[in-house]
């Protein structure tokens, strides 16, 4: 599957992301790291596409990725390109195939790629605050979600309530708890308003910050023409584009403005040895 070309799938292949703040992007200075216990990389020269990705059991195999790519992951709904500075021209361009174990798969695989690029790339970086672009997600009408948005019925930290509720799912339902997210498409259940403001950040580009007010967890179903991101994009096609679907089928309006948030800068960066 081609996953390191679809940023929002990471949602389904590294677990879904938890965001905890309420009014801004997390904290990148407390992030966790962890390391894999065997690493294997090779470069790769020639023109396939990037494949693969976080297996279960914490097996990582990916072919033709970049050291972008890489960081990418590492931050899924973290960081999106205006929050990572400093990368060397090589870090977008060669690739590599990574094959790497671990005996114990953290909570949140990304720990594992942001070891890795310190591990086996030399990663060394800081954290900067600097005045960027964002998004700032509002309720459209206060107190008024759309259709596409509802209360999560069921409590997601009851492991037997989520089993009962998956078995019961009817077609064309968010999964209890769980879901995916693809190019024109969102289907999750259990989810918070900052994971929806991740999502919407790895989609847009830039991040989103979440003003919503919602506090708990939501089903989520939104659908929008891939490609159809601006309002002048979508006023010439008769699907919706993202902004509208976003406003039409959640309630949630998204407004820019700027913010001053924390960015990854990066200090060192060194090409790996292959073994």
């Amino acid at each position: 599957m081609g996953v390191m070309l679809r940023v929002l799938i990471c949602v389904s292949l590294l677990g879904v992301v938890s965001v905890t703040s309420a009014q801004s992007p997390p904290d990148l200075r407390s992030l966790p790291e962890a390391q894999f216990d065997v690493v294997a990389i090779h470069s790769n020269t020639t023109d396939a596409r990037p494949t693969g990705g976080l297996q279960p059991g914490g097996r990582l195999n990916i072919r033709a990725t970049t050291v972008a790519q890489l960081l990418t992951f590492g931050y899924s709904g973290l960081l999106v390109p205006e929050r990572m500075v400093g990368l060397p021209d090589w870090a977008h361009d060669a690739r590599f195939d990574i094959v790497a174990t671990t005996a114990k798969r953290p909570d949140d695989g990304r720990a594992l790629f942001r070891g890795l690029l310190r591990q086996r790339f030399q990663l060394q970086s800081h954290i900067e605050q600097r005045e960027v672009p964002v998004y700032v997600m509002t309720m459209r009408v206060e107190g008024r979600r759309g259709a596409g948005l509802r209360a999560t019925a069921i409590d997601c930290d009851d492991q037997a309530a989520v089993d009962r509720a998956r078995a019961q799912q009817k077609a064309g339902e968010p999964r209890p708890c769980g879901g995916y997210t693809k190019a024109g498409e969102v289907a999750m259940g259990g989810a918070s308003m900052n994971l929806l403001a991740s999502m919407l950040s790895t989609q847009l580009g830039r991040p989103v910050l979440n003003r919503t007010g919602l506090d708990g967890r939501f089903d989520m179903l939104m659908t929008w023409a891939p490609g159809l991101v601006t309002g002048a994009d979508a006023a010439n096609d008769d699907r919706a584009g993202l902004f509208t679907a976003v406003q039409e089928q959640l309630g949630i309006r998204l407004q820019p403005d700027r913010a001053t948030i924390d960015v990854l800068v990066i200090d060192h960066l060194e090409r790996p040895t292959e073994n």
